[in-house]
């Protein structure tokens, strides 16, 4: 009986130990990726073109000044040691794949670049 007891004692405690740990935790870091981003230009012959990813929760969106548009989900994968951050996109739409590309982003994150294209937070 005395085992039992110690041993429902030790069960109790480690509960209430876990459950107060976890509410001493900070909050988790919110995405700096969510929102609308936006890169855009105009070429030689005058003809304005724009890139626009909106990121929500685990989702993207991909609209451009054409018709190609694409959709998906994405995980950031972690920060470089040369501060990029590799972020895996799944594509879904318009064709299912899937790879890793590299974000750099500026010092306070209000913008970043991909591929060569500076991004600016739109909201």
């Amino acid at each position: 009986m005395n085992k039992q007891l110690t041993v429902i004692a030790l069960v109790v405690l480690l509960i209430a130990g876990a459950v107060l740990f976890s509410k001493n935790q900070p909050n988790q870091p919110t995405d700096p990726l969510q929102g609308t981003w936006r890169g855009s230009g105009e070429k030689a012959d005058g003809w304005q073109w724009y890139l626009q990813y909106t990121f929500d929760e685990d989702r993207f969106e991909v609209e451009t000044d054409s018709s190609y548009a694409e959709s998906g989900t994405y995980k950031i994968l972690g920060i470089n040691d040369d501060g990029t951050i590799s972020i895996e996109k799944n594509i879904l739409t318009p064709n299912e794949k899937l790879y890793v590309i590299q974000i750099e982003p500026n010092e306070d994150f209000s913008s970043f670049v991909l591929d060569g294209l500076i991004m600016n937070k739109v909201q």
